[in-house]
């Protein structure tokens, strides 16, 4: 059961782990997200907002190749 839950818990971020991921603060994660830029979250309980890690990955990837950032 621990296997599965720690996969399970790799495939989601929380809201601060995404603001220290992309340097950024809560305040500009809201506004980023109302923008459209930054993906919605998903909900996974009662009170529990998770971002995808894929999304937020890929949301990385858009930023570097607009920037002609060789990965």
């Amino acid at each position: 059961m621990s296997a599965r839950l720690g996969t399970a818990v790799a495939l989601y971020l929380t809201r601060t782990q995404v603001c220290a991921r992309l340097s950024i603060s809560r305040a500009t994660s809201y506004r980023l997200e109302r923008g459209g830029y930054l993906p919605r979250p998903v909900r996974i309980g009662p009170g529990t907002l998770r971002f995808l890690r894929s999304e937020i990955e890929a949301l990385e990837r858009r930023a570097a190749d607009d920037r002609g950032v060789a990965r």
